[in-house]
């Protein structure tokens, strides 16, 4: 099954931005319905959905949305990344960002960004992580240098330059896809420009997020593999920590692996201090904002 559609196909708006969500299910996305509420408000702004899934329920409930500036694609692909990348040919934009479909963007924010010039490759932004179990929410400054975007380099608070991501593609994977991309992108990345503005909030600890160890722990192996056949992902110091990374995730596992290829216990140890050292510094600065050069 192959459905596509899309509103104002005869009187087109030139976007500056727009905004890729993707969806495979409606539990958990009461967030997505609130922020996209009043999309017609923001009109340098366009949303493509696109439904990784069969279910006509998911996609009548999202064509109840009337807006001028969104667009719906639904083809069942299977992987979050694969499906995102059914709308690559529909963006027009100069720039574009991903968003998951169980959290909240916030439009102000991210039309006050889209308000002044740039000619940065990626700016990265600050966000807020609301914890569902606690209900306490906390807020993260934008990283400053190459490091700080290592430790957690995290794709849906990154603006990112459409030209350069058409170059690209999402991964099968269902695991790590994001930091995949990431690092795909880097590579053709110049200057990064840093802001305080916060423009997404993530919701932690959600049970859709919950995954089956056994799977996950396949799909890592798979994303690791992948890395691992394109060793000019990991000469950058974000490449090496993104992998050593995902190879603690697996657990002795992955720390055996690390041990086999002789990979420096200074820098695994550096990994962990960084990102100890990062859930007590690294906070929210509203005035915050650097731009800094990658790949000189």
């Amino acid at each position: 099954m192959w459905y596509k559609y899309a509103v104002n196909a005869k009187n087109r708006i030139e976007h500056r931005i727009t905004i890729v969500v993707s969806f495979h299910k409606l539990e958990g996305t009461e967030q997505f319905f609130n922020w996209t509420a009043n999309l017609s408000a923001y009109p340098s702004m366009k949303v493509i959905v696109v439904v990784d899934s069969e279910e006509i329920d998911i996609i009548g409930e999202i064509l109840k949305m009337k807006s001028d500036n969104f667009s719906v694609i639904a083809q069942k692909v299977g992987a979050p990344g694969l499906a995102r990348n059914q709308a690559f040919s529909l963006i027009e934009s100069e720039f574009v960002m991903f968003a998951d479909s169980d959290d909240y963007v916030y439009l102000d924010s991210v039309e006050r960004l889209m308000s002044k010039p740039h000619k940065s490759d990626l700016i990265i932004a600050s966000y807020e992580k609301f914890d569902t179990f606690s209900s306490k929410i906390r807020k993260y400054r934008s990283p400053k240098n190459e490091l700080e975007l290592a430790i957690e380099p995290a794709l849906w608070r990154m603006i990112l330059k459409t030209s350069i991501v058409k170059q690209i593609e999402f991964t099968k994977y269902r695991m790590a896809e994001d930091q995949i991309f990431i690092l795909e992108y880097l590579e053709r990345c110049k200057l990064i420009e840093s802001s305080g503005e916060v423009i997404y909030r993530y919701f932690t600890n959600q049970i859709s997020q919950i995954s089956r160890e056994s799977s996950a722990i396949q799909e890592l192996n798979s994303a690791l593999a992948y890395l691992e056949s394109n060793p000019c992902l990991l000469r950058t110091d974000i490449g090496s920590f993104v992998y050593v990374k995902l190879n603690l995730s697996l657990g002795l596992n992955g720390l055996k692996k690390l041990h086999s290829q002789r990979f420096p216990i200074k820098k695994m140890l550096g990994v962990l201090f960084c990102v100890a050292y990062m859930k007590m510094s690294h906070r929210y600065n509203s005035n915050f904002e650097s731009h800094w050069s990658i790949n000189a």
